[in-house]
């Protein structure tokens, strides 16, 4: 196995990971992520995964079943579902059922993750919940901020238009949280929705908001475990920097 091009290796580090539409986390585990999840652990990051209440609201698509091919029809899962509004806007169906499971799970922890890593639509309720925390004083637990860093892939669109959450983001402005924006190269489907999630919702610091890009496609670099191991590496060095 290639070895961290890093010397760092922060022990013991916590890490969220809240999974993707349709993508459970033993799909993660056993399919989709499995060297960048060993990478994780050799890196001496703690995973805990999230798994959402909330089924997947659609007839599981055949490209799911191909990749995920010991993951039951009724085992696949969302956060929400997106459809467009009347008037332009975005509408997250089931979004606010999601906060409330997520903001119960947070309250309830006794110490503050390190990282919170979101794939695909999990990275968009990563970014979601990151704002939240910053901007409502009622979702932060005794300790404050429930993680240092913010770790993107894949997100799918930024959500300045959704019909709940646009006037909050009005006012609340730029994501201030250190964040990573991982991008699958030009053979994925939302690299233009994650480079817009960079853009709309994210500051210009190139010391706390940072890219990594590899060209494996929207379901990560695992196929790749040289990348898997770099992107560890910047996440360690990001948290060092924080004093991590």
């Amino acid at each position: 196995m290639a070895e961290v091009t890093s010397n760092l290796k922060l022990l013991n580090m916590r890490l969220l990971f809240l999974h993707g539409m349709t993508c459970p986390p033993v799909a993660y585990q056993r399919h989709l992520a499995p060297k960048l999840l060993r990478a994780l652990d050799e890196g001496g990051y703690d995973v805990t995964f999230l798994k959402s209440p909330r089924p997947y609201s659609g007839e599981v698509p055949q490209w799911a079943k191909d990749l995920m091919p010991t993951i039951a029809d009724d085992d696949h899962p969302e956060w929400y579902n997106a459809r467009d509004g009347d008037d332009g806007t975005k509408v997250l169906d089931g979004l606010n059922g999601t906060l409330e499971f997520i903001k119960e799970f947070i309250l309830k922890q006794d110490e503050p993750f390190d990282v919170v890593m979101g794939h695909s639509q999990g990275a968009q309720l990563a970014a979601i919940l990151t704002l939240l925390l910053e901007s409502d004083k009622t979702w932060l637990p005794k300790y404050g901020m429930p993680w240092k860093l913010l770790v993107l892939l894949s997100p799918p669109n930024p959500f300045d238009t959704e019909a709940t959450l646009a006037d909050r983001v009005k006012k609340h402005g730029r994501i201030k949280t250190p964040s990573l924006h991982v991008y699958g190269g030009e053979k994925y489907y939302t690299l233009d929705g994650s480079k817009r999630m960079r853009v709309v919702h994210f500051g210009e610091d190139s010391t706390t908001v940072r890219e990594f890009s590899h060209d494996e496609g929207h379901f990560g670099p695992d196929d790749n475990e040289e990348k898997c191991l770099e992107l560890v590496a910047v996440m360690s060095e990001m948290l060092e920097s924080l004093g991590g």
